[in-house]
């Protein structure tokens, strides 16, 4: 609602480069991961928007569970926990960027990845998108059990 001059010319300069093949580009590298991560991770898990794959917090949590080896029973993590660990993870060891852990404050706790060409390229590509999603959830398997370390991982010196 408050356009400041900066800001207007901001806006402007955006609106200039915007390039609609750019977009279509980003949606085909989105579904072209959202294919990858299907086919390592079982079909039903991963759903697909627009932009890229999302998979559920509910099945996140089952997989990490599932290389855990351990129920649901024995565990104070609730999926949301799962989602955020896996996040930082992802951010922390690999650079990746997900849209819970730096978009949309408010939004679904899923595993949202909305990849651009470039932040694609600088991460390796798809398949380094799919193995590091792998890594992380193994990561986060291996210490979810751990109250301290899932609290240490998710907030930081916040702890």
């Amino acid at each position: 609602m408050e356009a400041r001059a900066p800001i207007a010319a901001a806006v402007l300069r955006s609106l200039q480069k915007f390039d609609p093949h750019h977009l279509t580009q980003e949606a085909a590298a989105g579904q072209e991961l959202a294919a990858a991560l299907e086919a390592a991770m079982g079909a039903g898990v991963v759903m697909r928007s627009d932009l890229g794959p999302m998979v559920n917090e509910d099945a996140v949590l089952a997989i990490i569970l599932e290389r855990a080896s351990i129920s649901a029973d024995a565990l104070n993590v609730v999926p949301c926990e799962a989602t955020a660990a896996l996040g930082m993870l992802l951010l922390a060891d690999h650079g990746i960027l997900t849209v819970n852990t730096h978009g949309q404050p408010g939004a679904r706790v899923l595993l949202r990845l909305k990849p651009t060409l470039d932040a694609l390229a600088s991460v390796g590509g798809v398949s380094a998108v799919v193995d590091a999603v792998d890594d992380c959830i193994t990561k986060v398997a291996d210490i979810v059990t751990d109250e301290n370390a899932m609290k240490t991982l998710i907030l930081g010196d916040f702890a």
